[in-house]
């Protein structure tokens, strides 16, 4: 068994600060045993650090799984004698390359070498264009937008706020792979063989259809392989019952498979957990300080669910503080004090996968003596 299964009995709550994804997912992977020997990153993109990562009651392999779809990274694993690496890339050339192999129309004939026997490819429709919008409250008149579209028709948009970025090129990154994630399926092929070799994370190098445009190479996504040896069964186990495709004896596979030149990124299936309502928390600072805030009157809190935290000025991103009237060089504002109880409200939270790591402190609670 991989040890990155053993991630799916751990639950945790922490927070991350100024961590690329890659950094973030090795130090999970290294408190579980898995060391650097035993996993790789082959990206190809440069990854900002980021600001503030919650992981909040979920398995550390859900965590991880997170940022790999939020990113657009895949894993997968490279097999040998000796054991196996885990695998994450983000491009196609990170996937191995297998031998040829030719394809021979099926005739009930039994072939010189392993064939694939039928093979067929198919279009689906799939969202073409993707439009990411977000706010950046020191730029308020700034315009965050960032799209995403390809050559196909109609014009069927995944329009979504908030984007998850104030940098514009993030913008266009993320919405770049938004786009990818919603086409890397948009042509499938799918076929049949009896060659053991396919393995799915892996190109099938296809040779000798007729359909000359096929002959090229497809990652295999899925593969399932059947194998039936009648004659190692119990001399007591008979049965006059006949499979309705006649197949008693060998072995055969059959596979899912996409092109070459359409980037594979993994759905989104491990959305962020959703935090409903609001938590209280303490503010927190320097050692002797009473207020601690930056020229916004942001502070930094400490949750009470955070056992990593030192309740320091490193325990949390700035957070906002809410008043009841502010604006553009008037208003008011109450600054909470260092070892004050607030109430922080999670900006989108009733979404899932949203913005349990963008926070607001809205009030101020009075604390028992």
């Amino acid at each position: 068994m991989p040890q990155l299964r053993y991630l799916a009995h751990r639950t945790n709550q922490r927070i991350f600060q100024h961590l690329t994804v890659e950094k973030i997912i090795g130090q999970v992977l290294e408190e579980h045993g898995i060391q650097a020997d035993a996993y790789q990153f082959q990206l190809g993109s440069i990854y900002p650090e980021r600001e503030y990562c919650v992981q909040y009651d979920e398995t550390d392999l859900h965590f991880v799984q997170r940022l790999c779809e939020e990113e657009g990274i895949h894993y997968h694993f490279q097999h040998s004698a000796d054991g196996h690496i885990l695998t994450f890339g983000d491009d196609q050339t990170v996937f191995p390359r297998l031998a040829p192999l030719a394809y021979q129309q099926d005739t009930g004939l039994v072939a010189d070498d392993p064939v694939i026997k039928h093979f067929g490819a198919r279009l689906e429709t799939r969202t073409s264009q993707v439009t990411r919008r977000d706010y950046d409250f020191e730029k308020p008149r700034l315009q965050l937008e960032a799209k995403a579209e390809g050559d196909a028709q109609p014009k069927l948009e995944d329009y979504d706020y908030p984007g998850r970025y104030t940098d514009r090129e993030r913008g266009k990154h993320l919405a770049k792979r938004a786009l990818e994630r919603h086409r890397h399926d948009f042509e499938q092929a799918e076929g049949d063989g009896d060659s053991p070799t396919l393995v799915s994370g892996h190109f099938l190098d296809l040779t000798d259809h007729p359909r000359s445009e096929w002959n090229q190479l497809w990652l295999l996504t899925d593969v399932q392989h059947e194998g039936k040896q009648p004659q190692v069964l119990e001399e007591s186990v008979t049965s006059d019952t006949q499979p309705a495709d006649g197949f008693t004896q060998g072995y055969r596979n059959r596979f899912t498979a996409t092109p070459w030149g359409v980037p594979y990124r993994p759905p989104l299936k491990h959305p962020k957990p959703r935090i409903l309502g609001s938590q209280s928390a303490v503010v927190t600072g320097p050692a002797g300080e009473e207020i601690h805030c930056d020229q916004y009157g942001r502070v930094k809190v400490q949750f009470f669910w955070d056992r990593e935290g030192q309740a320091d000025d490193k325990t949390s991103c700035w957070l906002r503080v809410s008043s009841s009237w502010a604006g553009d060089r008037y208003g008011a504002i109450t600054i909470p004090r260092i070892g004050m109880e607030v109430l922080i409200t999670f900006l989108e939270a009733r979404r899932p996968s949203r913005r349990q790591d963008q926070l607001l402190a809205t009030r101020q609670l009075k604390l028992g003596r």
